[in-house]
């Protein structure tokens, strides 16, 4: 049924809405590439959904400059320890950027993030004593970017990350590896990563 459904939602959002008729849709409307872009993301949203209850305001894909934006984001995981469905997500926006069309021994990408908050039933109960000394219910995150620069030859990574956390630090981290990926010869589903770490700020 999931995998029905999922089609379904695919198949859906390639072809455009009735009520939109009178914009005078052309085929290349349909058939162009930043089109064809989100409608695979809506896919990918729908199976996300089998994971998590996820609801968002607005989605935007531009492939020449490699970028996807999100808005208004909220997300209900499903995790073992959050026993009464206490965890909420929300996002203000989610920008995606890629790597350029003509770059392919690369991959360079960034995520930003603003207005960023997470219930402390989001984290495991170990930690929620940190929220207590804190004197924290919800964790806010203002700003929030991650850069990743991977090497496809050598499997070398460079990553980023800085996040503003109100009450309770701004922290900008960074780390150089020689090697970076994961092992799933044990588990496919949760591989192992595998990393050599040359230098970390």
């Amino acid at each position: 049924m999931r995998r029905l459904l999922a089609a379904t939602a695919a198949v859906s959002a390639l072809i455009p809405a009735a009520s939109h008729a009178q914009d005078k849709v052309t085929l290349w409307d349909v058939l162009s590439l930043d089109r064809i872009a989100q409608s695979v993301l809506h896919s990918g949203i729908q199976m996300l959904r089998t994971q998590m209850d996820l609801q968002y305001g607005d989605l935007a894909v531009d492939l020449r400059r490699s970028r996807v934006t999100m808005t208004d984001v909220t997300a209900w995981p499903f995790f073992d320890w959050d026993e009464y469905g206490e965890c909420e997500i929300s996002i203000g926006a989610l920008t995606l950027v890629g790597t350029p069309i003509d770059i392919s021994d690369r991959f360079n990408g960034t995520a930003r993030i603003s207005g960023l908050t997470a219930t402390k039933a989001c984290f495991p109960t170990e930690a929620h004593m940190g929220f207590e000394m804190a004197g924290l219910d919800t964790l806010t995150i203002p700003r929030m970017t991650i850069d990743m620069n991977y090497g496809m030859p050598s499997s070398d990574a460079l990553v980023r990350v800085f996040a503003d956390v109100d009450g309770v630090a701004t922290f900008d981290l960074s780390g150089d590896f020689s090697y970076f990926w994961f092992d799933g010869r044990e588990d496919m589903e949760e591989p192992t990563p595998v990393m050599f770490l040359s230098n970390a700020t």
